[in-house]
């Protein structure tokens, strides 16, 4: 089962497997081309990943947050198509012995934006740590052109220290030790801060660019 989505110039497919897997295919101002993902492909690109205690990584890429258990064994349940005053509303369920997962895609009339969160229940008998979750989580963030990922993407990063604030700079994934040596990597790049200051070195928001087909995914985290 496909769920799409056009809305205010962006693209979204989720496909539900016969397995029952929640996969995010695309999500993109461009419409996805069928054919550019393989089954072996769409096996990693997972809706949520979320993570509980005790439980260990489905692969080895090192301290990224992917192959996360039980985000791997999430089935699909249900998903509910509506519109709220802010415009369509996408509400997928999921399920792992009892732990419940709902991703809520919030998109906004008028606007090529979307805002994205996680809710979790645990309805089961048993206690679950909950040692991470995503509130968006996409995969295949370059897969769009022919190019190398390393020699495509361009990330654009807001450096904010006090008095010197709002200073973005733009990268090259080599730069940030990002290379491409095989079809993925163990590196990750990775921003944050220490303390009560929510910017006292970056500002909680980010942009990626693929320079090749020129599409642009803007985010910000919504943060104190």
């Amino acid at each position: 089962m496909d769920i799409m989505v056009n809305e205010s110039n962006l693209y979204l497919l989720i496909r539900v497997s016969a397995e029952k897997d929640v996969r995010l295919l695309h999500f993109s101002p461009f419409p996805f081309r069928p054919g550019l993902l393989s089954e072996e492909d769409q096996k990693s690109y997972r809706l949520v990943e979320i993570h509980c205690s005790g439980e260990n990584q489905d692969d080895n890429h090192g301290p990224k947050h992917t192959g996360t258990m039980p985000g791997n064994r999430l089935v699909y349940k249900k998903h509910r198509d509506m519109r709220t005053t802010q415009g369509r509303k996408l509400e997928i369920e999921m399920e792992d012995a009892g732990l419940v997962v709902v991703s809520h895609w919030q998109f906004y009339d008028g606007i090529p934006i979307v805002r994205s969160w996680t809710e979790v229940r645990n309805e089961s008998n048993t206690v679950r740590g909950l040692e991470y979750v995503s509130s968006f989580a996409l995969t295949g963030i370059s897969k769009e052109g022919l190019l190398p990922w390393d020699h495509k993407s361009r990330l654009y990063i807001p450096h904010h220290p006090w008095f010197g604030e709002g200073q973005w700079r733009q990268y090259t994934l080599p730069e940030l030790g990002l290379s491409k040596v095989m079809d993925f990597s163990l590196k990750r790049v990775a921003c944050s801060n220490t303390g009560s200051w929510s910017t006292s070195q970056y500002l909680p928001m980010g942009c990626y660019e693929n320079i090749e087909c020129g599409s642009l995914l803007f985010w910000q985290i919504e943060h104190n």
